[in-house]
């Protein structure tokens, strides 16, 4: 989910106001034409007249404040009442591929892999996230053992290299918001900051896991009120406004 459309269409559910509400807008630059040919073609839109792309940084600076106070978002309820109720972020799983693989041979050791050092047992989106990626990662092993050749048509230029990639794995009470796990991260792998869009496959993606932390008014007591989200988002340009 990614670059939500600007129109003016009337949002009739709850749900669409939160998913309106949860989509980051970073600021947007333009590559100038003399580095697009740096770029991996088989991610660039040949269409478009110039690419648009945005830092890492500049993402996770949407985050800032939603990871601080949380994101409000107006629920209305089924007695006719409405409250403004609050979430905050937690990344559940990255993922990020990029067009250059590792220097030498391509082990699970190549690649930066942080899982939080806290175990236990995974709620039931977490259970969903960590289900996905796993099969993700079962189908990129596949792919990396196969297709060894280099050919523009194959199936690793077209997804890229996996450079790094984290899952949490924390109880929800044991995590801290987003942009705080993101600087944390950074310190280890500090192009979690400077890499661009543009420099991503279509394959790159994250999973964040809200959960409601209060509501206005309070003392009111709804079943829609406790229910926790997982949103999954794209990282890479190549899918940008599709």
């Amino acid at each position: 989910m990614w670059w939500w459309s600007s129109s003016s269409t009337k949002v009739r559910s709850n749900l669409e106001r939160f998913l309106r509400g949860i989509t980051p807008k970073p600021p947007s630059s333009s590559l100038s034409k003399s580095c697009e040919n740096d770029l991996n073609s088989l991610w660039t839109q040949h269409s478009k007249d110039e690419t648009e792309y945005f830092r890492l940084s500049e993402l996770w600076d949407c985050f800032d404040e939603l990871s601080a106070y949380g994101l409000g978002s107006k629920v209305e309820l089924n007695n006719g009442e409405s409250v403004m109720q609050y979430y905050v972020p937690y990344l559940s799983a990255i993922q990020l591929y990029t067009s250059k693989p590792p220097a030498f041979s391509r082990n699970q050791s190549d690649v930066a892999d942080f899982e939080s050092e806290c175990w236990s047992d995974d709620s039931e989106i977490e259970k969903l996230s960590r289900s996905t990626s796993s099969g993700s990662s079962k189908i990129w092993d596949t792919v990396s053992d196969d297709l060894t050749y280099d050919t523009p048509s194959s199936m690793r230029d077209k997804l890229g290299s996996i450079e790094f990639q984290y899952f949490e794995s924390a109880k929800p009470h044991l995590r801290v918001p987003l942009t705080t796990k993101v600087i944390e991260l950074a310190k280890k792998y500090p192009r979690l900051l400077t890499l661009r869009s543009v420099d991503l496959s279509p394959a790159s993606w994250m999973a964040i896991a809200w959960y409601p932390i209060y509501h206005i008014p309070s003392g009111k007591t709804n079943k829609d009120l406790s229910t926790c989200f997982l949103s999954y988002h794209t990282l890479s340009s190549a899918l940008q406004g599709i």
